[in-house]
């Protein structure tokens, strides 16, 4: 009766553990002509991993095909001891799997976390100006990629990643090229129960939702340094009003206007050009469209825009923006969002928001 009972119970476990490790290898993408100086050799490292599986207990978490939440710490010797030195991240994120790999022993994987990194050799005007990549000792850190696994017994899965890794700081302080490496990574995972819980299908079809389209403003508030280096980190500010409409039990469209505010661009208009000559208007407003992934309460915010006034920089014509964003309630928000033209980082957003 009592193994019965223990059963039963480990049925009905919401989530599984495993704990992982790999080894990596890679190379710098040399994406502006002054980094190849930088790259002497292969970056080469290893990550460890804690993961939870999911089950279904939750309406999303079946809607995706049960991810996989992961938490990683990676370690990179970037072979450039002088200049570069060694990076170190601590990244969340979510690892969907792409086939039913719940009546499989083949999982086809796909990889998205964010975090926080450590560089030990970040720029320093006075003994380290060359490293043109980064330029704090604490950059974001991101990774996109792709995986297989493959189940070998109840415990024990190996596989390999490819994975991209991006280290910026979003132009918070110059310079910042930002750092990216592609790295393919081969490891294993250990479970640490050795029984699989019963994979729930009961939720999918119940998972309601609000059709009715909301009236959105938001503030956001980042902070930013433009040329010449070292003239310092000033506010970058951002008002939008947009529409906004769930389409889906993944999606949510966004449309509708915003305006900014960045008070780097203005210091560096005033430090090319005098002000008793005149100077153009260093405010910018655009239309805006988006996409919102949904996943419970946090979406996965990706946008692009189009700029109608801006008379600093007008080559800059469009942007994009993504990051993620979190309902505490139907009406209320807070998001994190990263704005760039096309491949350089302008900002870091942090934003509150409305719905009415």
């Amino acid at each position: 009766m009592a193994g019965h009972l223990l059963v039963a119970q480990e049925r009905t476990t919401p989530y599984t553990y495993a704990v992982g490790a790999d080894v990596l290898g890679g190379f710098i993408i040399k994406h502006r002509d002054v980094i190849g100086q930088l790259i002497k050799g292969h970056p080469t490292g290893f990550r460890l991993n804690f993961s939870k599986y999911s089950y279904g207990h939750k309406a999303w978490e079946q809607i995706y095909g049960y991810p996989t939440i992961n938490f990683s710490f990676s370690y990179f010797d970037l072979k450039n001891d002088e200049v570069l030195g060694k990076a170190m991240t601590l990244n969340a994120g979510l690892i969907f799997h792409l086939n039913d790999y719940t009546r499989s022993k083949n999982d086809f994987q796909a990889r998205l976390g964010f975090g926080l990194a450590y560089v030990t050799k970040a720029y320093d005007k006075d003994n380290n100006n060359k490293n043109t990549l980064v330029s704090a000792p604490m950059p974001w850190s991101i990774n996109l990629g792709v995986g297989y696994e493959r189940r070998v017994s109840s415990r024990v899965r190996v596989g390999t990643t490819l994975l991209l890794s991006h280290f910026s700081n979003a132009s918070r302080q110059q310079p910042n090229l930002g750092m990216n490496i592609i790295n393919l990574n081969i490891g294993a995972r250990y479970m640490l129960s050795a029984e699989e819980p019963e994979f729930k299908t009961d939720k999918i079809n119940q998972q309601g939702y609000s059709t009715k389209a909301y009236i959105n403003v938001d503030f956001r508030i980042g902070f930013n340094e433009k040329k010449p280096i070292g003239s310092g980190r000033l506010p970058y500010y951002a008002f939008a009003v947009f529409w906004n409409k769930r389409v889906g039990k993944k999606s949510i469209l966004d449309a509708g206007l915003e305006g900014f505010v960045n008070k780097a661009y203005k210091a560096e208009i005033e430090n090319k050009q005098p002000l008793n000559e005149g100077f153009p208007d260093y405010r910018s407003a655009s239309v805006m469209i988006g996409h919102e992934l949904i996943l419970h309460r946090l979406a996965l915010v990706t946008q692009v825009g189009v700029y109608f006034y801006k008379p600093y920089t007008p080559s800059d014509w469009m942007y994009f923006k993504v990051g993620l964003k979190y309902y505490f309630t139907e009406h209320v928000y807070a998001s994190l969002t990263l704005k760039s033209h096309f491949a350089v980082a302008e900002v870091l957003e942090y934003g509150i928001g409305v719905r009415f």
